[in-house]
């Protein structure tokens, strides 16, 4: 019996009787006909076995060794065939499962070939049970009489154990403090074998927790540390465990101010602004500089506390904006907030009232900032912009005496 259908096959001069008895003269009709026997010679003289495959339990990435016989049934010597092996996940071996690689044959005459052939397996699969088999002319390139002994699927099926995880190394990394860290995706040497593969944090820090089907590492909130945090990362699955060190260090974050409220101060007093607060001062302090980045003209910054004071406030009939940044070794934290000078406008000899008295002081402003302030150095020209474009000048003379209707 030949092939994995276990066809009973005659030598091809035989099929038209017997060849030794009543040989045939003159030239015979072609006939190519190789097969996949699925037998070897067994230990005693003359009894085949089934062929075989060792070992019967391997690891991925380990080497095979198949046993077989190929025959040629036809009458013609036959040369460079090829003989394709594969691993399958069902006992039906086709040239679409995988192929642990590829011998050619010449087979001569009446021939028989038993072989052994040391085989590959791939270097990573999952674990469970496969089934071995050969094709031989693979790729149909010999024209035979017969093609449906050229498949031989070995008897006995193929186990791929599940290994113990064995996670690859993860080093290091920096978090920033206050800032959401997300770490690595661990890895293992064989994912396909090894999974499913939970994951743990054997010594995690408060409100640190770790993915139990990626492994990826996940802390909101990481507290600063001059040391290194020493995290042990296990991976389990039905066959063992393994652990791996995980090294995380925690610096100085970004600074981040809180907000602040709109403020409102008269144009007549200082101005002096809040103290601005950090969100998290433990992670982002110390602070290296305060600046200012937009205010009104004359505002300034103390560089050491972040309170900005302007000495002489200027009526505007809009708020003013005022950002401040913060800046630390890691980066920069802005907080901008609305200033809304108060005043009353058209009060141009700061009595407190609005009334005919501020005719020539109004005049006086539509002259310049000089000589207005020269005669009113404690109150503002500003307050002559009646028609609130930011601006003193003649088009507010028609606002400012329809403040005198009010």
């Amino acid at each position: 019996p030949v092939g994995s259908e276990n066809i009973v096959e005659l030598h091809a001069d035989d099929r038209g009787g017997l060849r030794f008895l009543y040989p045939r003269s003159g030239a015979s009709t072609p006939q190519h006909d190789v097969a996949n026997s699925g037998y070897i010679a067994g230990p005693q003289i003359g009894k085949a076995i089934p062929a075989t495959f060792a070992p019967t339990t391997i690891a991925p990435g380990g080497v095979l060794t198949l046993h077989g016989t190929v025959e040629n049934f036809g009458n013609r010597s036959e040369l460079d065939i090829g003989h394709e092996f594969f691993l399958s996940t069902d006992p039906v071996i086709t040239p679409g499962d995988y192929s642990l690689g590829e011998v050619r044959w010449d087979i001569a005459i009446g021939d028989a070939i038993e072989f052994d052939v040391g085989a590959d397996m791939p270097p990573d699969l999952p674990s469970g049970t496969y089934y071995l088999g050969s094709i031989l002319d693979p790729a149909n390139e010999l024209a035979e009489i017969y093609e449906d002994n050229n498949t031989h699927v070995y008897c006995a099926p193929l186990t791929v154990p599940r290994l113990p995880p064995q996670v690859n190394e993860l080093g290091q990394a920096i978090a920033a403090c206050g800032v959401p860290y997300t770490g690595p995706t661990p890895s293992v040497t064989h994912p396909l074998n090894m999974a499913p593969i939970t994951w743990s944090l054997d010594n995690p820090p408060p409100g640190m927790t770790i993915h139990p089907s990626t492994g990826v590492i996940s802390w909101p909130h990481p507290v600063r540390s001059p040391f290194l945090y020493t995290l042990i990362v296990r991976a389990t699955n039905s066959a063992g465990f393994d652990t791996v060190t995980f090294y995380l260090g925690v610096d100085q974050g970004p600074p981040a101010i809180q907000p602040l409220a709109p403020q409102s101060t008269p144009h007549t007093l200082p101005y002096t602004g809040p103290t601005p607060q950090l969100t998290d001062p433990p992670c982002m302090t110390p602070i290296l500089n305060w600046s200012l980045d937009a205010g009104p003209p004359g505002m300034q910054i103390d560089h050491a506390t972040g309170i900005v004071t302007w000495a002489r406030p200027r009526y505007r009939a809009t708020p003013y904006t005022v950002s401040i940044r913060a800046t630390n070794a890691i980066g920069n934290g802005i907080r901008t907030w609305q200033l809304n000078v108060t005043g009353l406008p058209g009060d141009l000899n700061c009595d407190g009232v609005r009334d005919f008295n501020d005719i020539d002081p109004f005049v006086l402003a539509l002259s310049g900032e000089a000589a207005y302030a020269a005669r009113y150095p404690n109150c503002d020209r500003m307050l002559a912009d009646c028609n609130g474009d930011g601006e003193v000048n003649f088009g507010d003379i028609d606002a400012f005496v329809g403040l005198f209707g009010h």
